[in-house]
């Protein structure tokens, strides 16, 4: 099995950042869903398993390919509601 590198909270912070402002940085994301994605960022153990360190490795994986972010760009979820004032990606914080 091949060795990884415990990731750290701030590389799991930027991971995470990164696919979302990639994902959902236009004006018609759903500012709701993007805020509660931002609270999903993973966090390793100080002495992680051989499987969270391969869940990591999948992770880091499939927030990075193009494909994937197109198609959860694309999901009805992660549009803005009809209706709802547009308040544009300069309100995502992280």
């Amino acid at each position: 099995m091949p060795r990884y590198v415990t990731p750290s909270a701030e590389d799991g912070r930027r991971l995470i950042n990164d696919f979302i402002d990639e994902t959902f940085g236009d004006l018609s994301a759903n500012l709701d869903f993007v805020a509660t994605l931002r609270t999903a960022v993973p966090e390793m153990p100080a002495d992680p398993s051989p499987e969270q360190l391969g869940a990591w490795a999948e992770l880091s994986k499939l927030v990075r390919d193009a494909d994937f972010k197109a198609r959860v760009a694309g999901w009805p979820s992660t549009r803005r509601p009809r209706g709802r004032p547009g308040t544009g990606p300069a309100c995502i914080t992280r």
